[in-house]
């Protein structure tokens, strides 16, 4: 979160237009992602979209659905940083696309969250990926499954259009 704060402060330097910043990531990553989009106490600028590939977005063990075992945080941290947990209203156009298949967060787990973000008013998109599991989008998987092409296509146009 400290790259967003460099980020807004070198701006103007790097020709970057602070009012159409992007997120994205995958997995772990969507995770920071979709905490830097869409909770506030971790938003330093404004984020114009997100594209996320199978994001955790539940890291409380409790839940069922967490795949935080590998964390040394509290119960109250973990629910901290779990964008699950922590559904409010954001500006942010979120892109979710998510395996079927994937086993660390279930895809009926996704939906859950999903449309808890719209009745939040949120602008959230989920795109399934039948038949995959997580990490389907890597690069190396890319023959294996042509998923990635997908994504790419997808996340091009995602974030060319208004």
């Amino acid at each position: 979160m400290d790259f967003m704060n460099w980020l807004m402060t070198h701006a103007e330097e790097y020709h970057i237009d602070p009012t159409r910043i992007c997120v994205g990531g995958g997995s772990a990553g969507g995770h920071l992602a979709t905490c830097v989009a869409t909770i506030t106490r971790y938003r330093r600028c404004p984020v114009w979209k997100a594209v996320l590939f199978n994001p955790v977005i539940d890291t409380v063990p409790d839940s069922g659905y967490a795949n935080a075992c590998s964390m040394r945080l509290s119960p109250t941290e973990l629910r901290a940083i779990s964008p699950f947990h922590n559904i409010e209203p954001f500006d942010t156009q979120v892109t979710i696309l998510h395996g079927w298949e994937d086993r660390v967060i279930r895809f009926p787990h996704m939906e859950e969250y999903v449309a808890a973000c719209r009745r939040m008013g949120n602008d959230v998109i989920l795109i399934p990926f039948r038949g995959m599991a997580h990490a389907f989008f890597n690069f190396h998987r890319r023959a294996e499954n042509g998923a990635y092409y997908k994504c790419r296509d997808i996340l091009v146009g995602t974030l060319l259009c208004d």
